[in-house]
């Protein structure tokens, strides 16, 4: 999360520095680490992109995970479950990342875009073990998907754990 404070129609291609607040996309991002944020286009927008947008007077920075023709599903990646939110609204798109002890890197860079790929797999998973814990017939099927699916969940929180160093 950012904050209340409503920034979103005045980005523009010149990078904003914006710090980040809340546990909603830890371990990627925490308290205290600083987003570079630009005005982005709905055409722009990619699964896996940090996207900042605004939902019920609070502004959000969370990651693109299924985009839609008009719309977008974004989650945290310390979250379980997310929104779709409209592409008709001013959005920003996280260029850069300085973490509050001083590092400063680019998210369009190689390693980064793997990362990124393996949260929306990730997400992905999550979402798919939530629909068959709430729409499964056959009690079996549904607790051996969860089994499956908290085991592969928990490999991508090791490898992100261990792209972010900790």
């Amino acid at each position: 999360m950012i904050g209340k404070v409503d920034f979103l129609p005045f980005l523009s291609n010149k990078p904003t520095k914006i710090f980040v607040q809340g546990s909603s996309m830890s371990p990627y991002l925490q308290t205290g680490d600083a987003v570079f944020v630009i005005k982005t286009r709905s055409e722009e927008i990619e699964e896996g992109d940090l996207i900042v947008f605004k939902r019920e007077n609070e502004t959000y920075v969370h990651r693109a995970i299924i985009k839609g023709k008009d719309k977008f599903y974004e989650v945290g990646d310390n979250q379980i479950l997310g929104s779709w939110v409209d592409l008709n609204f001013p959005l920003g798109k996280v260029v850069s990342i300085e973490r509050k002890e001083g590092t400063f890197f680019d998210v369009n860079s190689k390693e980064d875009k793997k990362l990124a790929k393996r949260m929306v797999t990730l997400q992905k998973l999550r979402r798919k073990k939530a629909s068959v814990r709430n729409g499964a017939k056959i009690r079996i099927v549904r607790l051996s998907l969860n089994y499956i699916f908290s085991a592969i969940e928990f490999l991508l929180k090791l490898r992100v754990f261990s792209i972010r160093g900790q």
